[in-house]
């Protein structure tokens, strides 16, 4: 499977298991505030599953804050649609939007385990 069915499939499942009322209480508003927790569970996917050099980024524009994937100067996100105009799944090359947003951090995409809600996203990550 490649990492654009990867995440299209993640992206379906999340929505899934929303509407299944299974996701825990900090993922509820899944995609709307999500985006670093479940950017790092599909990064950590990547990576573990199919070997990929996948980054995690952080950006800040007017005081708010947005996370994605970055593969090889592709950006993969999977909750672009908590902006207006934005599609569920993006998958392509930085465009002007993703320019918009300033680096606040790049790290690798690995999933942590730190606290119990890193432990109720590892369990959404088997789910999906």
């Amino acid at each position: 499977m490649d990492y654009i069915s990867v995440a299209h499939a993640f992206r379906e499942e999340l929505d899934k298991l929303r509407g299944l009322g299974q996701l825990p209480e900090h993922l509820e508003t899944f995609p709307s505030g999500c985006c670093c927790a479940v950017s790092v569970l599909l990064g950590d996917y990547l990576k573990r599953q199919l070997c990929l050099p996948a980054e995690y980024v952080q950006g800040i524009r007017d005081g708010d804050s947005h996370g994605w994937i970055e593969l090889n100067g592709i950006v993969i996100d999977i909750t672009s649609d908590q902006f207006e105009g934005r599609s569920p799944v993006f998958i392509a090359a930085k465009d002007s939007w993703y320019d918009s947003w300033e680096v606040e951090a790049r790290r690798e995409a690995v999933h942590c385990i730190k606290e119990q809600a890193d432990v109720e996203e590892r369990v959404v990550l088997r789910a999906v």
